[in-house]
């Protein structure tokens, strides 16, 4: 809430990127985290190595992207932009698929 972003997309956002084949995303799992390249500059989030100040990032750095792109898709295309078209297709639709269903569960309710 604090970037401006719903926090139900915020959440989406996080499980879409945090999870594996076989692991789905939860705060608070052990290891090492970085931010996506480019992040670094300009970021400025404190403890960026933490699975808390990555994700913080990651919705800073879409909260910019939707304050310049203007809309979902053109700020999760910037946000993500190596993947091929089909791979990002599948990639946006599982991100609005994963925030309604936080949204349905009320997860911040």
């Amino acid at each position: 809430m604090a970037y401006g972003v719903d926090p139900n997309l915020s959440l989406a956002l996080a499980e879409a990127e945090g999870s594996g084949k076989d692991s789905r995303f939860r705060f608070g799992r052990h290891g090492r985290y970085w931010l996506p390249f480019g992040l670094y500059v300009g970021c400025h989030v404190p403890r960026a190595n933490t699975p808390g100040g990555n994700a913080e990032g990651g919705i800073k750095a879409l909260a910019g992207h939707l304050r310049r792109e203007g809309n979902l898709w053109a700020a999760l295309r910037k946000y993500n932009t190596g993947d091929s078209p089909a791979q990002f297709e599948r990639y946006f639709r599982r991100i609005k698929f994963l925030e309604e269903q936080n949204r349905l569960a009320r997860v911040f309710e």
